[in-house]
């Protein structure tokens, strides 16, 4: 009986630890997200990173989005990507928590990020 509370006991140690948590937002969908306002502090179901997005669009105007990451990533990093109508994604992955407040806590070094 002692053995099965030690295990019952540890399972929940297991869980608490993998409880992990990032900064979520969505300007799309009218939530107070941008470079300055990170969102809501969530908890994240796998705990496998945060993730933070600008689209720059000269059309339809900024889009920012913060999320926990669905999936384990074996390279966290920023990328930029323009393609040829003129919309450019900023996108930085990064693996501790609540690192996606900002670009710099995301790991980015560009000027803009």
């Amino acid at each position: 009986m002692k053995g099965l509370i030690f295990v019952v006991f540890l399972y929940g140690l297991i869980k608490i630890s993998n409880s992990f948590s990032c900064y979520t937002c969505n300007s799309e969908t009218g939530g107070s997200c941008s470079k300055e306002e990170s969102g809501d502090v969530t908890e994240c179901a796998g705990g496998f990173g945060c993730m933070i997005s600008q689209e720059r669009n000269p059309k339809s105007g900024d889009f920012f989005l913060r999320e926990c990451l669905a999936g384990p990533e074996t390279d966290y990093k920023c990328e930029t990507v323009t393609a040829e109508d003129g919309v450019t994604v900023q996108t930085c992955g990064c693996s501790t928590e609540l690192c996606n407040q900002n670009w710099a806590d995301a790991g980015s070094t560009e000027p803009n990020g």
